[in-house]
């Protein structure tokens, strides 16, 4: 019973330690993808670099539990247990041990750090519009849409004349400076 515990708690360091590995691509991954996407204005390399940051809050909290996992079970197996926690702790002085060294508060960083960039993400997908000057805002209170909307100008597609069957509304000037804009940027003018 003991071998089979011990094998357990090694099996879950390595998954832990490759969870991180992975962790770190993704964040690699998110700063080249979102680097090059706003530098050359690529909005699907921004959306990929959105992607890795929740793939990156994901990966930082399975690596996380799994520490809290191996703390609570007593997997002495693994270094960083056997450092910090004994069989007599309490479970609030256990979880204190999830931070005691080192190795645990950078992953408590990491952790947190994650968390709250993932939670920014997803929360505020407007974010990075700096990055996507390639969208123009329309006002519904001024065109004459029930609500706001957005022109995309890197979508631009033509249609036949008589295809179009109603009048949805109409752009004021500052509306449609923002969309030369933002055309302009797109084709490169």
């Amino acid at each position: 019973m003991r071998r089979r515990n011990r094998e357990n708690a090694l099996v879950l360091s390595d998954i832990g330690y490759g969870a991180l590995l992975l962790t770190l691509a993704a964040a690699v991954w998110a700063v080249v993808t979102s680097a090059i996407g706003g530098w050359q204005r690529r909005p699907g390399l921004v959306a990929s670099a959105r992607n890795a940051l929740l793939v990156t809050a994901g990966l930082s909290t399975f690596s996380a539990v799994l520490l809290l996992i191996l703390l609570f079970t007593h997997g002495f197996e693994v270094r960083y247990v056997y450092e910090h926690v004994s069989t007599y702790l309490k479970p609030a002085y256990i979880l204190a041990a999830f931070w005691a060294g080192l190795e645990g508060s950078q992953l408590l960083w990491l952790w947190l750090l994650a968390i709250f960039t993932g939670m920014l993400v997803w929360r505020r997908p407007t974010w990075d519009r700096e990055l996507r000057p390639y969208e123009s805002l329309v006002e519904s209170t001024e065109s004459g849409v029930n609500k706001a909307s957005r022109a995309v100008a890197n979508q631009v597609r033509t249609i036949a004349r008589e295809r179009i069957t109603r009048h949805l509304g109409s752009i004021n000037d500052e509306e449609l400076e923002a969309l030369d804009r933002a055309l302009r940027i797109q084709l490169g003018l």
